[in-house]
This record gives structure tokens, C-alpha cells and sequence, in this order.
């Protein structure tokens, strides 16, 4: 009986080591670290391919409508506020970032994996998401893969990804994520060796600490798609140059796509990142320029040269300038010539930084300054001048002045000195028709000279001011030759939106907007509002003592033409002495003939304007001006309209 007890007892305690054993090995499989390694020679399994080009492979667009997750696909190509948008009837779901995609193609096997977003969430505390798609055996399925890196892998450049990682189904049916179903199987995770230079795949650099090893690190984890919010945590693994995989039978193989593309230093340490930061962009056509990898050079150099300068103010405009106009290089509203003109004068720029080995700029000789400055605020200047060519471009020397004296009316906003306009029209009134990257130059080239290094302090607003000043003249083209008479008589220009305001000592004198002139008329009527299409005669007592000021307050703005002027004001004009009542009727009879528009700026029904006065203030029978001229819209069959103060025929 003992020896039965005995016999029993070992029995039980065999079981329970076997047991244990068992249950150990279990927890092994769950963490286990695939370590094998293919061969050199293999052909890589792994390619990184363009959104774009994706979704022109059949076997992806196979995966996607048999997953049925093409919709998110489409969606985040084809709209571009993404699917959160305030048309968009999904509120909870994810956003496929159109960037980047990681392809895995081996024997019987095929995945691609994508970078996610939820709602409008920038990313937070290194965690990122990505969508997988696969087919493997004929057998097609999507998940999301939830990474959240562990610290040691954050600063670490050879580990493999650590950390916790958790696997979310996708419902096929309706388009939201699935409730938990549990569904068990190894992923395996291979992160490509990166280098401490930002972005770059440290195996292919000389002296990068990674030169010369593995592709790939990879890490493998058996995962459920019920392991909730915690995940499971993995580390270190083993190293591949490519081929492999699927040591684990029948699991998955991905690629991470990490947010910027950067696994060790992230977004906000990315020099594109920071280049963006510092140059303030919102711009996402610019946004994209920094963060296309074709760029990469220009923007390495760009934020090498800021951090040598301490970000001063010149240096961010220099930068301001290159990424505005290397990331609008393929605008339409650019020819070939200009675009090209633009990539030019941005290399010497880059050339001289070099030269000058990233440098402080102060350092730098002055001749290296004045190109750079000359070059940045041709940059800057191109595409306002452009956008003046055809119906706005300048047709004669009066109205290439007009540009000069917008200058000489916005440049001492500098603060920096006075500089003629008549300098910069020397320089740019011979050039041909629509030579914008001429007349830009050109100018750059006078202010450059006048100012000399000293406009990289002001060169933001040298460029702003450059943007207004061609504005100004595309808005007023129609009253071109007004405001230049306006300008030199003494009347100052300020831009507000797409209207432009013309001042004396500070006060309104007309507004233009949408070809339309507002005189800023105080007297009898009001304002007046010109018709864009017709002439607006004005009529009425030069100087109006009953309702002050009459028309000679329009005169002395020298905002009117003596004659026709389609948009504009048309009063009498004749040279002092000149004036006769054969010159007054036949002037009147024009409008007439012309069907302008006759506004009164004199009370015409009242008789003190009509006849003159005698001595002692009574009225005579002697007609004034105004009154000849209201009795021949009379007889011409003209009657006054007191709600718009004008004649009607």
C-alpha cells in the first residue's frame, strides 16, 4: 500500500513538472523572437511604393474589394479633407494617410500596410496605428495594428520594434470597426535599419554606426485581436537581409509605416519638421515640399543653415522665400521659363551657403549677401509680377511710372531709406511684353543695390510690399492713368483685401473695387459710384457755396479725365482762361451723344445754383454754368431724378 502511495505520488509530481513544463513553454511561444536569418543573395521581400501607384496593382485592388475596405481607400484619395469632413456620415472610423505604402510579396503571400489616423489626432506619445491588408493562401483579411514603441526602442538605432502591440479586426460589414472577435496569430515586424542622420537607411551610408549590417531587424509576437488596450509586448529580435518570413506557418508580415517615416526620431525632431516650425508654414502645398524626401537636401541645408544663424529673422525670410517658390514650381500660373528661372536663382543661393559652409551670415561677403538678397526677393517678386501679365500688363511709360510711384509709396514701410521711383522704371519700362522674370529681376536688382545687405532685415516686407504694389495695380488698371495723376497730386495708396483706398492727409478720397470707383463725395448727393461700364458725367457749381464743395474738390484729386473714361468720373476741364459756352455745351453734348451717366453734385432745383446772384445776394436772370448746363439736359429731354442726383434721359 505504501509503496502503491509512493508510485502514485511520483506519478502526480511527474505531472505536475510536465505540466509546468508545458505551461512554460506555452509562455514561450507567446513571446517568442524568431531569429533565423536568409541568405544574401535573396531577393527582398520588402518595397515601399507611392499611394498612387498602389492602387493601379490588380492583387491590391483584389485584396481591397474582397476585404471590402476599398471604400477607405478611395475615400482618402479622392476627398481631399479626408473622411471626417462635415459631409462625411462616418464620424468613428480612420483616415488612410495618401502618402507612403510597405508591399510584402513572398511565396503565397502578400500584405500592404498603411498609416492611419483617427479623427483629426495628431500623434501622441510615439503610438501610431496602421491598416493591413493580406492575402495569404488565397485567404484575404484586413486588421489594424496598434503600436505603442517602448523607450528603449525610441533610443535605440539597431533594435527592432519593441513594445506593445495590439490587432484590431476590421468589420466588412458595415464600414466601422468590429467588436472583438477573438482570432489568434503571429505577426512578425521588420523595421529597415535607419542611420543617426534623420531619414536616411543607415546600411547604404559610409560611417553611419549601422553601415554594412542587415536590411532589416524584425521581431515576431503571438497576438490576439481580444488583447484589448494593453497589447502584447515584445523586444528584441533577429536581423534580415531580405526573403524569409512566415517561420511561424500561416501568420502575418508586415512592414510599420511610421508617422514622417522616421521610427527613431519622429515628427517633431524631423529637420522638415522643424524647418516648418521655425519658418511658421501652414501652407500645405509647402508642407509637402519639406516633407517630399526628393527634397531632401535643399531642406537639410535650409535648417543647417537656420540653426548656424540662431533662426534669426533674415535667415527665416531667405528660407521663407526658397520654400514658397521651389514648392510652387509646378503652378500653373507659371510658365516653364519662370518656374525654371526660380530653381535657378534658389541653386546660387544654395551654392553660396555651402560655399560659406552653413555659416553665420553676417560672415558672409557682401557681394555673397547681395545676390542672396537679390535672388530671395526675385524669388519672392515672381509670381506678383507674373500675375500682371496679359490684360494688366503695363502698355506705355505713364503706366510703368505708376508702378514706379506704388514703390516709392510702399517702400518706407522699410524703414530702411528713400528710393526713386524713377529708378526702378528706368530699369523696367524697355523690357518686352509679359518678361516678368525680367521685369522681377530688375526690380530685385534696384533695391538690392539701394539697400544693400541691409534688405535681408526687411526682406519679408520688401516681398509684401512687392505683392501690393502689383495688386494695387491689377485692381486700379481700369483708373490706371487717374491714380497715377492721383499719386502725383499727392494722394497716398493703401490695399485693404481686394480693395484699394486712395488718401490725402489721412482722409478717404475714393475706394476701388471690383472696377468700381466710390468718390468720396461730402456735398450735394454724396458718394459717387461710378458705372464700370459707362462713363459718369459730373455736373454742378465748381464751387458750390449752398452745398459745399462742389466740383472742384474732384479736380483737385485729379481722380477724372476731361473726356470719355469708361468706369470712371468725366468733368469739365478746360485750361485756365480757356472756358466758353460754346467749349461747355459741346463738352455736355458728348456725354450726351454717349449716353453717359450725369450725376449732379449741385442742388439743381434750387434756383441760386442756376442763376447768378447780384451784389447784395439776389437772384438775376443771368444763367451760371450749371444752370446753362441743367437747361440743355432740359431741352434734350433729360428730367432729374432726386433718389440717384442724376439726369435720366
Amino acid at each position: 500500500m505504501k509503496n502503491r502511495k509512493n508510485k502514485i505520488t511520483n506519478l502526480l509530481k511527474i505531472g505536475v513538472l510536465l505540466f509546468g513544463i508545458s505551461v512554460l513553454l506555452w509562455n514561450c511561444e507567446e513571446e517568442e523572437i524568431n531569429n533565423f536569418k536568409t541568405p544574401t543573395n535573396s531577393k527582398t521581400p520588402f518595397e515601399t511604393i507611392p499611394f498612387k501607384s498602389v492602387l493601379e496593382q490588380e492583387e491590391f485592388n483584389e485584396i481591397a474589394k474582397v476585404s471590402k475596405t476599398e471604400k477607405y481607400f478611395k475615400e482618402s484619395f479622392n476627398n481631399p479633407k479626408g473622411i471626417f469632413s462635415k459631409s462625411s456620415s462616418r464620424k468613428k472610423s480612420f483616415e488612410v494617410i495618401k502618402k507612403f505604402v510597405k508591399k510584402i510579396k513572398k511565396e503565397n503571400y502578400t500584405s500592404y500596410t498603411f498609416l492611419i489616423k483617427r479623427d483629426k489626432n495628431i500623434y501622441q506619445n510615439s503610438v501610431f496605428e496602421n491598416l493591413v491588408v493580406e492575402k495569404k493562401n488565397n485567404k484575404i483579411k484586413a486588421f489594424i495594428i496598434k503600436y505603442e514603441p517602448s523607450l528603449e526602442y525610441l533610443h535605440s538605432k539597431n533594435l527592432p520594434f519593441s513594445g506593445k502591440l495590439s490587432v484590431q479586426k476590421i468589420d466588412y460589414d458595415p464600414s466601422f470597426l468590429s467588436k472583438m472577435q477573438r482570432e489568434c496569430g503571429w505577426i512578425e515586424t521588420y523595421t529597415r535599419r535607419n542611420c543617426t542622420v534623420h531619414g536616411y537607411n543607415g546600411v547604404n551610408i559610409p560611417g553611419c554606426n549601422n553601415y554594412g549590417k542587415d536590411s532589416f531587424v524584425y521581431s515576431a509576437s503571438y497576438v490576439c485581436s481580444d488583447s484589448g488596450g494593453g497589447g502584447t509586448s515584445f523586444g528584441s529580435g533577429g536581423s534580415s537581409t531580405g526573403g524569409g518570413g512566415g517561420s511561424k506557418g500561416g501568420g502575418s508580415t508586415t512592414s510599420p509605416v511610421y508617422p514622417c517615416e522616421d521610427p527613431i526620431h519622429g515628427c517633431d525632431k524631423m529637420p522638415w519638421k522643424q524647418l516648418a516650425n521655425q519658418l511658421e508654414i501652414t501652407d500645405q502645398t509647402q508642407i509637402d515640399w519639406v516633407n517630399d524626401s526628393a527634397n531632401l537636401l535643399q531642406v537639410n541645408a535650409l535648417f543647417n543653415f537656420g540653426e548656424a544663424n540662431q533662426w534669426s529673422n533674415s535667415v527665416i525670410a531667405i528660407s521663407q522665400q526658397i520654400v514658397s517658390g521651389l514648392s510652387n514650381t509646378n503652378n500653373l500660373n507659371l510658365s516653364f521659363e519662370e518656374n525654371l528661372a526660380v530653381k535657378n536663382k534658389a541653386t546660387e543661393i544654395f551654392d553660396i551657403i555651402a560655399k560659406n559652409n552653413f555659416t553665420n551670415i553676417d560672415q558672409f561677403s557682401l557681394a555673397d549677401q547681395k545676390t542672396i538678397a537679390k535672388n530671395s526677393l526675385f524669388i519672392g517678386l515672381l509670381p506678383s509680377v507674373s500675375s500682371i501679365i496679359g490684360n494688366y500688363w503695363p502698355k506705355n511709360a505713364e503706366q510703368w511710372a505708376v508702378i514706379g510711384d506704388l514703390f516709392v509709396q510702399f517702400l518706407p514701410e522699410l524703414a530702411l531709406g528713400f528710393i526713386p521711383g524713377s529708378s526702378i522704371v528706368d530699369v523696367i519700362k524697355g523690357l518686352d511684353k509679359g518678361d516678368a522674370v525680367g521685369v522681377a529681376f530688375g526690380i530685385a536688382g534696384v533695391i538690392a543695390d539701394v539697400f544693400g545687405g541691409t534688405i535681408l532685415g526687411g526682406l519679408t516686407k520688401a516681398v509684401k510690399i512687392g505683392k501690393k504694389v502689383f495688386t494695387s495695380f491689377k485692381l486700379t488698371y481700369k483708373f490706371v492713368t487717374v491714380v497715377g495723376k492721383g499719386l502725383k497730386a499727392g494722394l497716398k495708396v493703401s490695399l485693404e483685401g481686394t480693395t484699394v483706398i486712395l488718401k490725402k492727409s489721412g482722409n478717404e478720397i475714393a475706394r476701388i473695387a471690383n472696377n468700381v470707383m466710390t468718390f468720396n463725395y461730402s456735398g450735394f448727393g454724396g458718394k459717387i459710384i461710378t458705372n464700370p461700364n459707362k462713363t459718369t458725367t459730373v455736373i454742378g457749381r465748381f464751387d458750390d457755396l449752398i452745398n459745399p464743395p462742389g466740383v472742384k474738390t474732384i479736380k483737385d484729386s485729379s481722380l477724372y479725365k476731361y473726356g470719355e473714361n469708361s468706369g470712371g468720373i468725366n468733368i469739365l476741364d478746360a485750361p485756365t482762361g480757356t472756358w466758353s459756352i460754346q467749349l461747355n455745351m459741346d463738352w455736355l453734348n458728348d456725354a450726351i451723344q454717349r449716353g453717359d451717366i450725369i450725376r449732379v453734385v449741385s442742388n439743381p432745383l434750387d434756383n441760386r445754383n442756376l442763376f447768378r446772384l447780384d451784389s447784395f445776394g439776389n437772384i438775376t436772370n443771368q444763367l451760371t454754368p450749371f444752370g446753362m448746363e441743367v437747361n440743355r439736359l432740359n431741352l434734350a429731354g433729360y428730367t432729374f431724378n432726386p433718389s440717384t442726383f442724376e439726369f435720366i434721359p
